[in-house]
């Protein structure tokens, strides 16, 4: 019973030493290993990176209209024409007294210039209708020509302020004496005719009276021909009644 005890020890141990013991076992065969290549650092870097620049993106093709061949072109309709302006009546009148109201020596001697080439004959010789009086008129004496009056006249009406809405306006007519010398200047003080003076006459009267001297002095020099050689010694008739629908 003993012996078959240790014989089954001794069995257990040659086990247990069986699997203790490493069997030599054939390992597969595996490749050769490889080269180790070596790796260099780099000490300085570039200072411009070599990076390609990002290509812009492409174009879009615009399309162009194109009017096919053969095919109608339409036509931009015409701008209409602005309207002419109408010019002021009143501008037109004002341009027209400028044009014919005379402004200096030379436009009084084309106006005498003028008046020559008409004649006398040519002048009305009835008396003025009382419509066709338009502005007032100086009356002078026998001592000038015609031509010479009528310069004058378009002269003194400028300067004269005639005294207006007066009862009774015959009896504000004055009538002053100018001297002239050749060049039309005054030779000496404007005398009063009549009134003969202004001592004991109605306020009316005086102011009459003093808007004709007034004119006289403001008129000076007058207009007279440029070949004339001797004095002028005339007469102004200073009538308010020719005021008479003029403006």
């Amino acid at each position: 019973m003993r012996l078959g005890w240790f014989g089954s020890l001794g069995v257990h141990v040659l086990i247990v030493a069986a699997t203790m013991i490493a069997w030599p076992r054939e390992s597969p065969d595996l490749p050769p290993p490889s080269a180790v290549v070596p790796v260099d650092i780099i000490d300085t870097i570039s200072d411009v990176t070599n990076v390609s620049a990002i290509a812009p993106p492409p174009e879009t093709p615009t399309e162009e209209q194109t009017t096919p061949e053969g095919a109608p072109q339409t036509l931009a309709p015409p701008a209409p024409e602005a309207p002419e302006a109408i010019p002021d009546p009143r501008q037109k009148m004002k341009q027209k007294e400028r044009e014919r109201r005379p402004t200096s020596l030379d436009d009084y001697q084309r106006l005498i210039d003028r008046s020559k080439k008409k004649g006398a004959d040519e002048r009305p010789s009835g008396p003025t209708e009382p419509g066709d009086v338009t502005r007032p008129r100086v009356g002078l004496g026998t001592d000038m020509t015609m031509t010479e009056t009528d310069a004058i006249n378009s002269h003194v009406q400028r300067c004269w302020r005639a005294p207006a809405d007066q009862a009774y306006p015959e009896r504000l007519i004055v009538k002053v004496r100018i001297r002239l010398n050749a060049d039309g200047s005054l030779a000496a003080q404007p005398e009063l005719v009549s009134p003969r003076s202004l001592g004991g006459v109605d306020p009316a009267t005086r102011v009459a009276a003093e808007a004709a001297m007034r004119a006289v002095r403001v008129c000076d020099p007058f207009p007279v021909a440029p070949n004339r050689t001797e004095r002028v010694n005339a007469v102004l008739n200073f009538d308010p009644r020719l005021m008479a629908g003029s403006n």
